[in-house]
């Protein structure tokens, strides 16, 4: 019965929002009980339904329609749960977590800040084929003064459940301003030997200055009918140390730079798209080119915005 229950933001902390005081640096003992309801999508009845957890404070336990699907215990770290056994096309889904304070791990993600607790970062639903593209790799060279390598190495799940000859990804890559300048066709058994690679001719090189943008498709095709997309930006450069000196695309580099926590005051870890956005233009305002990621996993989207705005 949840009818007593208070209503709680997600992503956000429970300390932040009047259910607890904020400690620190320790998390004090303590255990939130989430439950919200889902319907899937039409279309999602066939394929894998996957539930990724981006991040929660400390530990915590995942229940779909009243069936364990898994527990997770590294706070910074996204997590996915395969839920296909547990819910219910057309129906209204429970979904309940249980996030515990101090686990046996909690030391490992304490730093010398506020130990905040909670589901803080987002939770997302994703649909993906049986076969799909798990993984993938893109790596840059440059092979010259006037041209570079894109290289590209893809990991395929559940390859044992279909047959390989109606499977091909299919690569796709886009100039910065959005010209096509290269498409492949691979097996997945050609796949299995060899990496995807594409030469691109006078390339526009990525550096916090100039932070020039490429555009990767991988599409996952079977019988002619693409089943998976995956959209990736690329910056070609090529990192290098030569007689201790640290080098982009060849010419000497200097780091200026700062530690970088997810915390603000008004919401704790939980950050916006805004809120990101403004802590990298004030960054950048400072003259700074480089981001240390102290001492974990950051929320992913800014990462993103590093490689647009021009962030080492």
């Amino acid at each position: 019965d949840i009818s007593g229950w208070d209503k709680i933001i997600v992503p956000g902390h429970w300390d932040m929002q009047g259910f607890a005081e904020p400690g620190y640096p320790v998390p004090k003992e303590s255990t939130g009980l989430y439950r919200t309801t889902f319907r899937l999508p039409d279309g999602w009845d066939e394929g894998q339904v996957i539930i990724r957890f981006e991040g929660v404070l400390y530990a915590f336990d995942v229940y779909v329609n009243g069936k364990y699907a898994g527990s997770w215990s590294s706070s910074f770290n996204a997590k996915d749960f395969n839920i296909t056994p547990h819910v219910i096309p057309g129906k209204e889904n429970i979904l309940a977590v249980k996030v515990i304070a101090r686990p046996p791990t909690f030391a490992y993600d304490i730093y010398d800040g506020w130990s905040l607790s909670g589901i803080y970062r987002n939770v997302e639903l994703i649909s993906l084929p049986d076969v799909h593209v798990s993984d993938y790799t893109v790596q840059t060279f440059l092979t010259g003064t006037k041209n570079a390598r894109v290289k590209i190495s893809c990991e395929i799940a559940n390859p044992e459940e279909a047959d390989l000859q109606d499977l091909a990804v299919k690569a796709v890559l886009f100039s910065p301003e959005g010209k096509q300048i290269g498409r492949k066709v691979f097996g997945l058994e050609k796949l299995k030997n060899e990496s995807i690679s594409f030469r691109v001719n006078n390339p526009e090189l990525w550096t916090a200055e100039t932070p020039v943008l490429y555009f990767l498709n991988l599409h996952l095709v079977k019988k002619n009918s693409v089943i998976q997309t995956k959209s990736q930006v690329v910056g070609i450069r090529e990192v290098s140390i030569e007689n201790v000196v640290l080098k982009l695309n060849g010419k000497p580099i200097k780091l200026r730079g700062i530690n970088h926590h997810d915390t603000n005051p008004e919401y704790g870890k939980t950050f916006t798209k805004e809120l990101l956005c403004q802590d990298l233009s004030l960054i950048k305002r400072a003259n700074i080119n480089f981001i240390r990621t102290a001492h974990y996993p950051p929320d992913r989207r800014p990462l993103d915005m590093c490689d647009s705005m021009g962030f080492y």
